[in-house]
């Protein structure tokens, strides 16, 4: 077993915090390793610091992110909206509920007008019969500039028949910023009593204009071919004049500084209801349409496709730059009549493809967001929607609204990949990817459903509004929601967007169609 060592006798003395003469000092427990860090209140108060710095720290992060989240989603936004600066059909963005800002003068508004920055530019012919380049402010509708381009466009018809001119075309120019090109012609037409007349150009002249100021940038007025032209249309990046007089259609396409780039001259016997046309798809391509042919043609004018027209058949533009060939409206005529079977199919045509699509074509104002999406109806009771190889994505049934489909009225909106269609006292919202219904709304009266790129434009359902008179209303565009309501001028029937003004339109019966833009207060 083990002994005890001696016990020691052991003196208890309080610490009065001095050291004792022989002693060592006593040690330091705040700097000691084997202290707790709460030993001393020095150390209490550091540990809070930095529980609080931590804190705050991770506080920032979470901000930082959510902030970051944020900026990214306003910049998408931004982006998205400034994508749609071009789109006619889209009006400028609004910020709440808008006010007449200005109505057309003598009851009418110029439907060839070019939108270019804050201006709408057209050509208008005066009592005088000059041709002028107009340019008008978008904001309050006063005059900004204007430019003699003819000095007469006065023509004689035989038998003293009424004249009808067509001034001209303005364009935004496809390639100078800020900048507009104007063909000004003398070309008219009169009814004969039985049929239209027309009367070719004799006098014409091409300008580019600064739309800022009216600054004549170029003159290519000599660059015009003979006979002279009485369109004008955007070809990619080139300008492109264009006629079909004479059973022929006659393209020539223009370089900024006024060189040919090319020439096209197609047989275009004319056909009723099937006229020829001149458009551009894209950057690099165009569409050279005769009532006989569909030519996709590239930057240099050469086909990269060519895709025959039935005399029973049209083609039509799409919003998004693609030509779809339909019945045309005597096929449709002809049905009506039962001389031949009910038309449908549409053929779509791309420089790449032709495809063949089963159904009814169901015209739509598409912003793009869903990259080749299309509609049909198919059997009067599924949409069908097809992507841009010319394959099934989804169906929907109509579910009831199917009667909707054969009302004029009836608008179908593909806006920031949702499907909006709207029919009298209803509109349907689906997903443009997957055809899922998102949303339905009784707010709206008809089917005229319009688009300022973030909410849902139309006018008001008199059973659910509350208004004495026609009124407008916002719905949010996901979830259908009621974002503001705005009181019409009395007697507006129709809320349309042209030239990327939002008009509150007025159609009396028994006088002139008077047109009030509409516009916010920022």
């Amino acid at each position: 077993m083990a002994r005890r060592g001696q016990m020691q006798h052991v003196d208890l003395v309080e610490d009065d915090g001095t050291t004792r003469p022989g002693s060592a000092p006593a040690p330091d427990l705040s700097t000691s390793a084997a202290a707790p860090p709460h030993a001393t209140p020095a150390a209490d108060r550091r540990r809070r610091r930095r529980t609080v710095l931590t804190s705050a720290l991770a506080a920032l992060a979470v901000l930082a992110a959510v902030l970051v989240v944020h900026v990214r989603a306003d910049a998408r936004e931004r982006h998205r909206l400034a994508s749609l600066a071009d789109l006619p059909f889209v009006a400028a963005p609004l910020d709440g509920p808008p006010r007449v800002a200005w109505t057309a003068p003598e009851g009418r508004l110029d439907m060839l007008v070019a939108p270019v920055g804050d201006v709408l530019v057209s050509i208008r012919t005066g009592f005088d019969q000059r041709a002028d380049v107009v340019a008008v402010d978008a904001t309050d509708g006063s005059e900004r500039w204007r430019v003699e381009a003819l000095a007469s466009v006065a023509r004689d018809a035989p038998d003293d028949a009424e004249i009808l001119g067509f001034a001209g075309t303005c364009v935004a120019h496809p390639v100078t910023p800020d900048a507009v090109a104007c063909l000004a012609t003398d070309a008219a037409g009169y009814t004969d009593g039985e049929k239209w007349q027309s009367l070719p150009p004799t006098v014409a002249r091409l300008l580019v204009l600064d739309a800022r100021d009216g600054r004549v940038l170029t003159d290519l007025t000599d660059a015009l071919p003979r006979p002279l032209p009485r369109n004008l249309a955007a070809a990619g990046a080139d300008l492109a004049v264009w006629d079909d007089a004479d059973d022929v259609l006659r393209v020539r396409a223009l370089t900024p500084e006024g060189g040919v780039a090319w020439e096209r001259t197609l047989e275009a016997p004319a056909t009723e209801g099937a006229p020829a046309w001149v458009g551009s798809l894209d950057a690099r391509t165009a569409a050279l349409v005769t009532p006989q042919s569909v030519h996709v043609v590239g930057p240099d004018g050469a086909d990269l496709r060519v895709a025959p027209l039935a005399p029973t058949e049209s083609a039509q533009q799409t919003t998004t730059g693609r030509v779809v060939i339909v019945p045309s409206w005597e096929a449709h005529v002809g049905a009506l009549q039962g001389a031949m079977p009910t038309p449908s199919g549409v053929r779509l045509v791309t420089a790449d493809s032709e495809v063949d699509l089963d159904g009814t074509l169901v015209p739509a104002t598409d912003d793009g967001s869903v990259p080749g999406l299309l509609l049909t109806l198919v059997d009067t009771g599924t949409l069908q929607a097809w992507n841009g190889d010319g394959e099934r994505s989804w169906t929907w049934d109509l579910d009831g609204v199917a009667s909707w489909f054969r009302d004029s009225r009836t608008s179908t909106t593909v806006l920031d990949g949702r499907v909006h269609m709207a029919g009298p006292g209803l509109l349907v919202t689906l997903d443009a990817r997957t055809g899922r219904e998102l949303w339905r709304s009784d707010a709206l009266g008809s089917g005229d459903v319009v688009t300022d790129g973030r909410l849902l434009l139309g006018l008001a359902d008199p059973t659910t509004s509350d208004a004495i008179g026609p009124e407008l209303v916002a719905l949010r565009r996901d979830d259908g929601t009621v974002a503001w309501r705005a009181p019409l001028p009395v007697g507006t029937d129709l809320v349309m967007v042209q030239a990327r003004l939002l008009l509150a339109v007025e159609s009396p019966d028994d006088g002139p169609t008077t047109y009030h833009v509409l516009a916010g207060d920022g």
